[in-house]
């Protein structure tokens, strides 16, 4: 009689052991997914993840005209710094991928995308949106670590895929680097210009170039 009441007890119990080994190769699957697409120094997604998130977007652009902007992002080498090594640059890449995180919103996503570069993944961004961003990032870095940092952004076009949308920003990120200082050019697609906030002066000529990719 003890045995058949208790019968239920034992069954539940064995269900329940069953769901909690369930869950946990669940939640292990989820770390190693997690692990395999996270940087480790600093904490945000890596090249894989955003070529994943890439693709995802671009998809979505070709199927129903959704927009968005990337922008590549990297600290400057201080000048004063002759001795300044590659160790002692990356050991300021968690700080700024923090800085860039409270400059995001909560439906961008950032990568690091190479040593010390930073992909931005924004959502229904226009490139304009994405200058916006750039310029409070910007002021951001300077204020709070004493650097500046060379931006270069790029809107979704019709065809593009990864390498030719990256291709663009990555074509602006190394104009900024070439015209020195805490500086952000754009690639519209037929040029790379650069984008200064409202209020500062662009000498005639200076920050226009034809774009070759």
């Amino acid at each position: 009689e003890a045995e058949a009441i208790l019968a239920p007890t034992m069954q539940l119990a064995q269900q329940l052991s069953l769901a909690y080994d369930s869950i946990r190769q669940q939640s292990d699957a989820l770390e190693t997914f997690t692990e395999a697409r996270t940087d480790p120094l600093t904490g945000v997604g890596n090249g894989r993840a955003l070529q994943e998130k890439l693709e995802i977007l671009l998809t979505a652009a070709q199927r129903n005209g959704a927009e968005f902007s990337i922008a590549i992002v990297s600290l400057n080498r201080d000048p004063a710094a002759v001795d300044e090594d590659e160790s002692t640059r990356k050991s300021r890449l968690p700080e700024l991928a923090k800085l860039i995180r409270a400059c995001m919103r909560e439906s961008d996503f950032v990568a690091r995308f190479g040593d010390e570069e930073f992909v931005v993944v924004m959502p229904q961004t226009k490139l304009a949106g994405a200058c916006v961003f750039g310029d409070r990032l910007r002021g951001r870095v300077q204020e709070q670590m004493q650097q500046t940092i060379s931006c270069g952004l790029a809107e979704y076009q019709a065809n593009d895929d990864v390498k030719s949308l990256v291709g663009r920003a990555d074509s602006a990120f190394y104009s900024a680097k070439a015209a020195r200082g805490n500086r952000q050019f754009v690639h519209t697609g037929s040029q790379i210009r650069e984008h200064r906030a409202a209020g500062t002066a662009t000498r005639e000529g200076e920050a226009t170039t034809t774009a070759t990719t």
